[in-house]
């Protein structure tokens, strides 16, 4: 990251890109491994802050460009010139790196996480580009230059959400949506009997007890309170997002400085809980298949409901919540005991089942 005098890396263009790519690799590296610790101070302005990353995006996408042009087509810019060229995409990943780490805590740990995906992504492009520089000088290729191109201005419009609360709805409807994939998936079993199809055919006859197994009697009533534990646990994800909703929209003004003040880490916690739903979900979901154990969707059943049950405590003790909350969270938590306690019922039968 300097200019050619005594510069090995201007020796050729190789260098320069192995360089390159070694200094963004770097980069990108102290990025996946770090997050922001600063502190909030009073002259923070989220508006300016987002307007400056605005800038640095559209800086690296320019800088970028103007490189990709200047190796389409011979004689390439000497490396003297290249470097200048490279120096400034240096110049813009640092100011990245840099403001990167002075978005305080305080705006949110799901909107510091969002833009930290946000930023290697770009970086992750921006390496790739690089790599194929080095591909264009060294082979003549130029496909993947023209895609890295692309693929950093791609990297560098995204529009990713720039306030926590926006970050946490985002969650929330990707967790809904992870849920609904799973009753897809209980819906698919239903239609072969819980028969689980196979692409490849073991040759051990000791597999041939399970394969083309489906569903018996109780396996089916199993099935059925495992289906009304996931539908709960979907409707509760749902009422999730429309409490978020609401938080600031209707009564901001209302809200006192403290209480405002809270949003921010009650939504980060909220999504500490909200995150966990999906890989319990599919681990629940992953033993609907025949032969069904018994003991295993009992206990996994039971830890998907002690789970709800957490986020619906979580949000009936949660300062936003009002009398008008406790109805649908008083009959979601009935909801989801009795779908676990007919669950627990429909394998006593045959415990030893699995």
């Amino acid at each position: 990251m300097a200019s050619c005098d005594a510069n090995p890396r201007c020796d050729s263009l190789d260098s320069l890109f192995k360089d390159l790519s070694k200094n963004v690799d770097i980069v990108s590296k102290q990025i996946k491994e770090g997050e922001s610790t600063r502190e909030p101070s009073g002259s923070f302005s989220s508006q300016q802050y987002w307007d400056a990353v605005d800038c640095i995006f559209k800086k690296l996408s320019t800088e970028t460009t103007k490189l990709s042009l200047a190796l389409s087509k011979k004689p390439f810019p000497s490396p003297k010139n290249a470097n200048a060229m490279v120096t400034e995409i240096e110049k813009a990943m640092l100011s990245l790196a840099s403001i990167f780490y002075t978005l305080p805590l305080t705006q949110g740990k799901v909107l510091q996480k969002a833009f930290k995906r946000t930023v290697v992504n770009v970086l992750e492009s921006l390496h790739c580009f690089a790599i194929a520089l080095l591909d264009c000088v060294n082979t003549a290729g130029d496909s993947q230059r023209l895609t890295w191109t692309g693929g950093v201005w791609q990297a560098t419009d995204f529009q990713m959400p720039k306030d926590n609360k926006t970050c946490v709805l985002k969650e929330l409807a990707s967790t809904g949506e992870l849920v609904e994939d799973a009753l897809g998936e209980i819906g698919e079993a239903k239609e072969t009997d819980g028969l689980i199809e196979t692409m490849f055919m073991g040759d051990d006859e000791n597999d041939e007890s399970e394969e083309g197994a489906t569903w018996s009697e109780q396996d089916k009533k199993v099935i059925e309170a495992s289906t009304g534990l996931v539908k709960a646990t979907k409707t509760v994800v749902k009422k999730c997002l429309e409490y978020v909703r609401k938080i600031g929209n209707d009564d901001t003004t209302a809200l006192t400085p403290s209480l405002a003040a809270d949003v921010v880490p009650f939504l980060d916690s909220l999504v500490d809980l909200t995150n966990q739903i999906s890989p319990c979900v599919d681990q629940f979901v992953c033993g609907i298949y025949a032969p069904v154990n018994y003991v295993e969707m009992k206990d996994n059943g039971r830890h998907l409901a002690d789970l709800v049950e957490q986020i619906l405590q979580f949000l009936r003790s949660s300062p936003f919540t009002d009398t008008s909350d406790q109805s649908w969270l008083g009959f979601l938590h009935n909801a989801v005991d009795h779908n676990v306690k007919k669950l627990q019922k429909s394998t006593l039968p045959d415990q030893g089942h699995g």
